[in-house]
């Protein structure tokens, strides 16, 4: 097996059993990333390398130490495949739900319906009654539909910009210099009271009878409502396309015309996504717990009996 001149290839000794060296260099790896240099492939050179220095245990207790974190390793492996699992039945779900594919039969087959955006949707405008000394809760979204997220609170005068306004449990809001990569959501309670900037466009659901926010949240997840962020949007090029909200709002989409059914798909994908982030909400536990666990056992802080 060959290998470019970027690897460094290492032959323990007699006194080193690989395995253990392979997780003392993951308790390192913030050293390492210290170490690094160079703008666009950071390397380490072999200089670092020949001067590490560390105390090890014994061989038996390197091999114990080296199957208890194995252990949590292989924990890890299965929760990462169980998510990604889970995630591509998320993914296939969505696919068949909100294209009309699949449908549930106690709303039989009725067609779904074609409606214009601006029969569900309008934009609005909240600006705040802006203060230098008031606080500011600041609000933006994750590419990818990641949702949105708090930026660090800032005093207004603090803030490059005065024009803020405020957004609502319920509204959809639109990134417009970043939805093109999938910048935009409905927000939730968590998010009510915050605040964006002009670079984001808020809209509401004018039409609570014919449209189900949650399910329209989730429809703009899809493939085809992205490619409709990017027409609805002016530029030549994606870095630098800017969404426009009124031409947005004359295209069109299909949703069933029950909106019993709109719920209901809304809730099934909701339960799908509520698994995923607890799947990974325990991953993250358990990583956590064998940093931890790594960090007594490298260092020699706990030893582990051999017999």
């Amino acid at each position: 097996m060959a290998v470019s001149q970027h690897f460094i290839a290492w032959r323990c000794g007699p006194d080193l059993i690989p395995f253990h060296l392979y997780y003392w260099l993951q308790y390192h790896k913030g050293f390492f990333e210290r170490m690094a240099v160079g703008s666009t492939i950071q390397t380490i050179g072999l200089g670092v390398f020949k001067k590490l220095a560390g105390s090890f245990p014994p061989l038996p207790e390197q091999r114990k130490i080296a199957d208890i974190l194995s252990t949590w390793d292989e924990a890890l492996e299965t929760l990462d495949s169980l998510i990604a699992a889970k995630d591509r039945q998320k993914q296939a779900l969505m696919q068949q739900l909100l294209t009309g594919r699949q449908r549930f039969p106690a709303f039989g087959k009725k067609a779904w319906q074609k409606v214009l955006m601006n029969q569900v949707l309008e934009r609005v405008f909240r600006p705040i009654a802006w203060s230098a000394e008031m606080s500011l809760s600041l609000i933006s979204i994750r590419r990818r539909c990641g949702g949105l997220f708090r930026r660090p609170d800032l005093l207004g005068s603090e803030y490059k910009t005065q024009d803020l306004h405020d957004l609502k449990t319920g509204d959809f809001l639109v990134s417009k210099r970043q939805v093109a990569h999938g910048a935009w959501a409905m927000v939730t309670p968590e998010f009510e009271g915050g605040h964006v900037s002009k670079e984001y466009a808020i809209f509401v659901n004018i039409a609570p009878a014919k449209l189900h926010m949650p399910f329209f949240a989730w429809l703009a997840q899809t493939p085809r409502m992205i490619r409709l962020s990017c027409v609805a949007s002016t530029g030549v090029h994606i870095e630098k396309l800017i969404f426009d909200p009124d031409v947005f709002l004359r295209e069109s989409i299909r949703i069933p015309a029950d909106l019993a059914e709109q719920r209901q798909i809304a809730a099934i994908l909701d339960t799908a996504d509520q698994e995923l982030t607890l799947l990974r909400t325990q991953r993250n536990a358990l990583d956590q717990q064998k940093r931890g666990l790594m960090q007594r056992l490298l260092t020699g802080k706990i030893r582990v009996r051999t017999y």
